[in-house]
């Protein structure tokens, strides 16, 4: 419930300073610093909050919108991100509005929900996302467009699944067993070895764009599985009639632990060209309302509910494969 600063003053890649902007909040969950403040998702809210003498503390919050998802939605199902694409447009994730700032004015539109959490775009502008058991997702045209026809039904084009023959583009390969998930019990979701063998979290779609990584990287995808606590790193390819994807590992993945509180949930291209990725590191990651009893459980038995405020960011600065 709360939007902080962390500071690193003595430049050590240790943040050592922490000062709350705002607080209060009902699971605010997305985040863009502007020029002019810094816009909040709080569903079914959009703030544009500013610190006005300084002191890195809110002293306005400006209403942008009342359309950024719903205050009663699930909180796995809710609008997401404020993805700054190309076109100076805004896009969300579980939401149907996307957003700009134009003439110093915000303006809000209605679009299709798509995706789950999280945005990306690729140097063609082309926008990605993904959602729980299916990793690669793309609109090959820009998804607005179908709003233009109320009564349209069918909208190829739009949020097209983009897969292998076999579909191993969706397969993983954790490094530990991974009983933990809330369907683990049903046939055909862990190997016998009790490894998850499919996504069934993914999240934070990112293109590569920087420069710090090797040059057979640009361009691919990273998605986060905390489930199976690992990154995988997915190559994007195009073949001028349309995009395929495949794991660019055979049985294998991009990073991997063996730490069940290792929980990836945000991946960033950063300023300096190397790669960010958030660890939420917890034990408990689903949310209460769609526990299974198998999967409570699990928690209490390995004590997963703690402990909890341990989350850190890894930078990646090298990939040579």
């Amino acid at each position: 419930g709360k939007v902080v600063v962390l500071e690193n003053p003595d430049k050590d890649g240790v943040m050592h300073k922490r000062t709350v902007v705002a607080d209060g909040l009902v699971l605010a969950r997305s985040l863009k610093v502007l020029d002019r403040g810094v816009l909040v998702g709080e569903p079914p809210n959009a703030w544009l909050m500013r610190d006005t003498d300084g002191d890195l503390k809110m002293d306005t919050k400006e209403s942008i919108t009342d359309l950024y998802g719903r205050r009663e939605a699930r909180v796995e199902q809710n609008a997401n991100d404020f993805f700054w694409a190309m076109d100076n447009w805004m896009y969300t994730a579980d939401g149907d509005i996307y957003l700009r700032l134009k003439d110093g004015k915000f303006e809000v539109r209605k679009t299709l929900t798509r995706g789950e959490w999280g945005v990306t775009q690729d140097d063609a502008g082309r926008i990605y996302r993904n959602t729980n058991e299916s990793s690669v997702h793309v609109d090959y045209v820009p998804t607005p467009y179908f709003m233009r026809n109320p009564a349209l039904v069918r909208t190829r084009g739009s949020y097209e699944a983009i897969r292998d023959p076999d579909n191993a583009v969706n397969v993983v390969w954790p490094v530990r067993p991974n009983p933990g998930t809330n369907r683990a019990y049903q046939f055909g979701i862990d190997r016998p070895d009790g490894t998850l063998a499919r996504f069934t979290a993914v999240c934070a779609p990112l293109i590569y764009r920087g420069d710090r990584l090797a040059s057979q990287v640009y361009g691919n995808m990273f998605v986060a599985e905390p489930a199976a606590n690992l990154v995988s790193r997915i190559i994007i390819e195009d073949d001028g009639r349309m995009l395929k994807a495949r794991k660019a590992y055979e049985r294998g993945e991009f990073l991997a632990s063996t730490d069940e509180r290792f929980r990836p949930v945000y991946i960033s291209n950063a300023p300096d060209g190397t790669l960010y990725i958030v660890d939420m590191y917890r034990g408990v990651i689903q949310q209460r309302a769609d526990i299974t009893e198998y999967l409570r459980d699990h928690i209490i038995n390995h004590k997963l509910e703690k402990p909890t405020a341990l989350g850190r960011i890894y930078r990646v600065v090298h990939e040579t494969t």
